[in-house]
Formats: structure tokens, C-alpha cells, sequence
């Protein structure tokens, strides 16, 4: 028999998991205004409109999504006090995924990545050293990002890349 009641304990434990959840912030760009929600739900998502920006984060877990429209994903970061101490590699955070995604049926799918693309400018020819662009990308496509599924299919898109890239 546990000391308390478990049914309490669950109720509270969901109630500090929403109050985590759902809207984190807004900013103007451009006269245009740009809400940020992280973990957002069904609801959230659709109020960001049919393409939506994304962060996820890997060490805790958490995505930022905000309108595509809005602003991009650097100088939103910034604003979110986002930052990868430890985790930069050519520039780039490798704990952190960065795409665009578009509403496809009832879900949101990945269908783009600036990072990806600016990092595979540096992809190798072959014979050639890999550099610290790619290794960066390897980087971010061996993490687990199976929890994202959740909000966003990323699953797709990463394949392609891990493909490519032999991973």
C-alpha cells in the first residue's frame, strides 16, 4: 500500500504536465504576431494555421512550434533563451531538430529543414574526408526523435536524410 493516494498523485502530475504544456510566448516581427506554444496540443497546432516552424529539443524533450509566417528559427531561439552549450557543432545545435512542417490530413508532417540543407552543402564527395558540417547532421539524425511523432511526423523526412547519408 503506497502512503498516499495514487489517484491524487496522477491527477496532480497531469495538472503540472499542462501547465508545462501549451502557450510559452508571443513577439511581433514584421508587424505580424508570433505566438509560441511548447508540447502543444491538437488544438494549438491548428491555431498556428496549415505551416508551422518547429524546434525539438532533445535533452528535455521539448517542442516549440510557432506559425511559419511568423519569424525564423535562430532569432526565435533567441527570444525563447534556447541555447545548446556543449552541443555546437559547426555552428549548429546538434541537440536540437529545426524544420518546417504542413498540416497533411489531420496531422503535420515534416516536409522541410534549412539547417539540413545548409548543412548538406558541406556533404562529401566520395573518397573525401567528412566534414564538420555533416558530422553535425550524423549528429542530429542519431538521436532518437521518436518522441516528436507525438506532434509532428518526422519520421520521413529523417529516413531520407539517414539514407543518404549511410546512418
Amino acid at each position: 500500500m503506497l502512503p498516499f493516494n495514487t489517484d491524487n498523485w496522477l491527477r496532480t502530475a497531469r495538472e503540472i504536465i499542462d501547465l508545462l504544456e501549451g502557450y510559452v510566448t508571443s513577439f511581433r516581427n514584421k508587424g505580424l504576431p508570433v505566438e509560441v506554444y511548447m508540447n502543444p496540443t491538437v488544438e494549438e497546432m491548428k491555431k498556428l494555421g496549415y505551416d508551422i516552424s518547429f524546434t525539438a529539443v532533445a535533452d528535455t524533450k521539448e517542442i516549440y512550434c510557432w506559425s511559419t509566417h511568423g519569424e525564423f528559427h535562430r532569432p526565435t531561439k533567441e527570444i525563447l533563451g534556447l541555447d545548446c552549450p556543449g552541443h555546437e557543432t559547426a555552428g549548429w545545435c546538434d541537440n536540437m531538430l529545426d524544420g518546417i512542417a504542413q498540416k497533411q490530413g489531420k496531422r503535420y508532417v515534416m516536409t522541410r529543414s534549412t539547417c539540413f540543407d545548409r548543412l548538406l552543402v558541406g556533404f562529401h564527395q566520395e573518397g573525401d574526408e567528412p566534414n564538420e558540417e555533416v558530422e553535425a547532421l550524423k549528429t542530429i539524425l542519431e538521436r532518437d526523435w521518436r518522441w516528436v511523432q507525438k506532434y509532428i511526423d518526422v519520421s520521413s523526412y529523417l529516413r531520407k536524410y539517414r539514407k543518404q547519408l549511410g546512418i
